[in-house]
């Protein structure tokens, strides 16, 4: 979502439009149901997640704020752009209904194949359809969402909040004072939603391997004792955690 442009710099639009989707239906209707609901970048999964408050499906609570914006304001009206594939497409069309069954009026509008990138670079949206993240560590999550040092902060948010929770978990070696900081960082994103999370991706990989290559899949351990990460948590193969036996 654009925060910098109307209507989604008002955050009640933006959480009205988040409260306003049923992330499960989508999965259970375009992922058969494999996938898990993300209320944010950092899979459960991750040793850096931490619960927030991003909003729940609760239309009731969408429509109140839809109403209340709609006093002060007026209608809630946007475009969300995306690329012409097609199930991207389905699944914005059924996320178009259920806004429009709490008041507000979005449209589709396609672009072309491979223009995202330039279509966030130049500020062209209100909102658009994106895949992202699954960084294994959330380090590498600093250039999308950072005020200052976000090259890639695509949806404008300044936060201060946001910042200082990367900020810490970029400069402190204590694992523990990272977590704190990343911890910090979902609290904002939840309050402040500048994005619509549907799902993470655990559960539609496949690898083929061998009994003794390990840390694909679940977490396994290395010599030293420490957890190695799974090969497919997030959105690409992260190798780093994998090994073999000898």
């Amino acid at each position: 979502l654009n925060t910098a442009v109307p209507p989604f710099d008002d955050v009640r639009v933006r959480r009205a439009v988040a409260h306003a989707i049923d992330r499960q239906f989508l999965i259970d209707t375009f992922r058969s149901g494999l996938t898990i609901p993300a209320d944010g970048p950092i899979n459960p999964s991750s040793r850096w997640f931490a619960e927030n408050d991003y909003p729940d499906f609760d239309p009731a609570a969408a429509q109140e704020l839809v109403d209340a914006y709609e006093a002060d304001v007026g209608p809630i009206e946007f475009t969300v752009k995306a690329e012409p594939n097609a199930s991207v497409i389905e699944v914005i069309d059924v996320m178009i209904s259920f806004l429009a069954d709490v008041g507000i009026d979005a449209t589709l509008e396609e672009i072309g194949q491979g223009q995202s990138a330039i279509t966030a670079i130049l500020d062209d949206y209100q909102a658009f359809s994106w895949f992202q993240f699954g960084s294994p560590d959330p380090d590498g999550l600093y250039v999308f969402f950072h005020s200052s040092g976000g090259a890639l902060n695509w949806s404008n948010l300044v936060s201060e909040k946001i910042d200082t929770g990367l900020d810490t978990g970029r400069q402190s070696p204590d694992p523990a004072e990272r977590a704190q900081g990343y911890g910090l960082f979902l609290e904002a994103l939840g309050e402040e939603v500048p994005k619509i999370w549907i799902d993470h991706l655990n559960g539609v990989e496949a690898v083929v391997t061998i009994p003794e290559l390990h840390g694909i899949g679940t977490p396994g351990e290395f010599a030293d004792g420490t957890s190695s990460l799974p090969m497919t948590d997030g959105s690409f193969f992260a190798w780093p955690g994998v090994w073999l036996e000898q």
